[in-house]
């Protein structure tokens, strides 16, 4: 074991808050300029070669509330992580990252990490785990499983990630909500589908104000050829190709009525056959031994017999 002497820990921890204060003389632009424009800050570090149109539209977007519907593979995970490094960094506060399993939490994680392996000189972390970090400017970055026990303790959160949302269950999401309320968080979905349901589906087709919508199919990934498309149709069910690559909701493949054809078995043009009746209530044998000159249900159908 290595002790440290008072003089030497408090030394450490000057620098450390040093490092997490904006540069000053000839950096100060530098420090600006990255704190200001996202894209700048991704590019000047070399933390991607290159950015998509989409891409460079998401760093710099200030969008409250937005819902990202990607193909697989088109790098929007790894924005996201980079939008919480640049939020975790020049905006100091809670950041919250979920996923559906510990595994996906984990990756989301490591993003991050490694996004901020690459910086020159980044605040100090001062804590660290294989899933959250604090950094010396007073950031915490917290990476999550769905399981919605271990997230409600959290208040404040200043920019809330759900990663692969359409795999996120409904009682994670609704329980995440409200811990914006205090804090006016920003909140960012990203997914593929996973069927005609659930929140992101919703989400999506509803006509809710408030809600940046991006939507992103493999023609619109510079990375992912033809070629590849071609072959992938040909190697899996064509409701499975839609969805991984061009972002179309599809019926589970477990489901044995289509969700269209539901749909058309409905009409509010035909008249009902029947006219509605009031709903009768239910009496049990418990209610009839408090009020003595009640009816059971069955008492009833006898005596109309």
């Amino acid at each position: 074991m290595v002790l440290r002497s008072p003089w030497k820990t408090a030394k450490l921890e000057l620098e450390e808050l040093k490092r997490s204060l904006p540069p000053s003389g000839a950096e100060q632009a530098l420090w600006k300029k990255s704190a200001l424009d996202p894209v700048a800050w991704v590019l000047d570090n070399k933390l991607l070669p290159a950015l998509d149109p989409w891409q460079i539209s998401a760093l710099r977007s200030q969008a409250h509330q937005a819902i990202w519907l990607i193909n697989r593979q088109a790098g929007k995970s790894t924005i996201a992580a980079l939008i919480a490094l640049h939020r975790a960094i020049y905006k100091p506060g809670l950041i919250l990252m979920v996923s559906r399993s510990i595994r996906q939490s984990g990756e989301l994680f490591k993003k991050f990490e490694s996004a901020y392996s690459k910086l020159e000189d980044p605040p100090g972390m001062t804590k660290s785990t294989e899933l959250s970090c604090e950094l010396a400017n007073g950031s915490r970055v917290v990476s999550l499983p769905d399981s919605e026990g271990t997230v409600r303790g959290f208040s404040s959160v200043d920019l809330l990630i759900e990663d692969e949302s359409s795999r996120v269950s409904d009682d994670l999401y609704f329980a995440i909500r409200p811990m914006l309320a205090i804090s006016q968080g920003q909140l960012l979905l990203l997914g593929t589908p996973a069927g005609r349901r659930g929140h992101f589906y919703e989400t999506w087709i509803s006509d809710s104000p408030g809600w940046e919508k991006v939507l992103i199919t493999a023609d619109d990934c510079p990375r992912i050829s033809k070629n590849f498309l071609n072959q992938e149709r040909l190697s899996m069910p064509e409701s499975v190709f839609l969805t991984e690559y061009f972002c179309q909701f599809q019926d589970n493949l477990d489901q044995i009525f289509s969700s269209d054809l539901v749909d058309s078995l409905f009409n509010d043009q035909i008249e009902p056959l029947f006219p509605q009746r009031e709903t009768l209530k239910v009496l049990t044998i418990s209610d009839s031994l408090i009020n003595p000159n009640l009816k059971t249900l069955a008492e009833e159908a006898e005596d109309g017999l």
